[in-house]
């Protein structure tokens, strides 16, 4: 059972232990908004975010969702797909790997300027889902990615300057359903 701010699931049961937030987490959330640099046309949909006593539990933060019992995040949704904005000048955080516990994670369309994929995205071998689609993402896959050996779907489409140079670690991703690797440069692969 997952406790999300965003679906109201987070309401605690008689005899029901309540877990908050995990501060090493916390902080790695605040990293990522920061390393985003978000600028919105209407309400920053990452408000609930932040170091005021009010907002301190990121268990209750719009677009994250936590495990009930260990209270690790376990689903981060920065998708702005959907989301009115002007532009992101930031970048994906370095520190995003921290997040161990992540098995969904979706940064489709924030239009990160020429950013790469973090080398340490291996270390997040419990992601089963991962969205980096439709971005401004450049340089290599990292070949760490292998190590994601439970991921389920990964889209990495629409990033016309991220580059193959080898498709050997797609062997080691077992549990693959669903790829999507169209508009990445391929030219280079072996």
């Amino acid at each position: 059972m997952l406790r999300s701010h965003a679906l109201n699931t987070s309401s605690s049961r008689a005899g029901e232990s309540k877990i908050g937030c995990i501060e090493a987490e916390r902080q790695v959330l605040l990293n990522i908004k920061k390393d985003l640099r978000l600028v919105w046309y209407d309400v920053d949909p990452l408000s609930s975010w932040g170091n005021e006593e009010e907002k301190r539990d990121c268990c209750k933060w719009i677009r994250v969702e936590c495990a009930n019992i260990s209270g690790h995040v376990i689903r981060l949704d920065l998708s702005l797909a959907v989301v009115r904005y002007r532009s992101v000048k930031g970048q994906i955080s370095s520190s995003l790997p921290e997040l161990r516990y992540l098995k969904h994670l979706d940064m489709s369309s924030i239009f990160v300027s020429k950013t790469s994929i973090p080398n340490n995205i291996g270390n997040l071998d419990r992601l089963i889902y991962l969205d980096l689609s439709n971005n401004n993402i450049s340089g290599y896959i990292p070949t760490q990615i292998a190590n994601l050996s439970s991921l389920q779907v990964l889209d990495l489409s629409s990033n016309y300057d991220l580059t193959v140079e080898s498709l050997e670690w797609v062997s080691n991703l077992s549990s693959l359903t669903r790829l999507d690797l169209s508009g990445v440069d391929l030219s280079k692969a072996t």
